[in-house]
């Protein structure tokens, strides 16, 4: 059971982009082959640019490998 007092720490919405140039022969073609590259796990489409609702941004790298 889970603990009962816990205290809920409240979040914040975030804008989360990420961003890759494909070419392409229609719109529809160029996100599915981006959405391959994103579900890829051997994909190193791991960057992603965080913006809060205050403009304040940052860029996050998901690689396992930059991780400590």
């Amino acid at each position: 059971m889970p603990h009962l007092n816990r205290k809920r720490i409240p979040t914040m919405e975030y804008r989360v982009m990420w961003m890759i140039d494909i070419e392409a022969e229609t719109h529809v073609e160029a996100a599915m082959k981006a959405q391959t590259i994103q579900r890829d796990p051997e994909s190193i489409a791991t960057v992603f640019t965080v913006v809060d609702r205050d403009n304040n941004g940052a860029s996050i790298d998901l690689d396992p490998a930059l991780r400590h």
